[in-house]
């Protein structure tokens, strides 16, 4: 029986979600005076989407 190894995100994927994050959130607090939730959500959105697209 073999093991099964664990997807992994590359460092790319893991940048790439930070860095939306970061981007998001200061351009909806800064230019658009929302609260913090929104882009958080956004955040999380990008990031489910990254770990869909590794295969968790």
């Amino acid at each position: 029986m073999g093991t099964k190894e664990e997807p992994r995100p590359s460092i790319i994927d893991s940048l790439v979600s930070i860095g939306l994050l970061v981007i998001v959130m200061a351009v909806c607090l800064a230019v658009y005076h929302t609260d913090p939730h929104v882009p958080l959500m956004m955040g999380s959105l990008f990031a489910s989407i990254i770990a869909l697209k590794v295969g968790y």
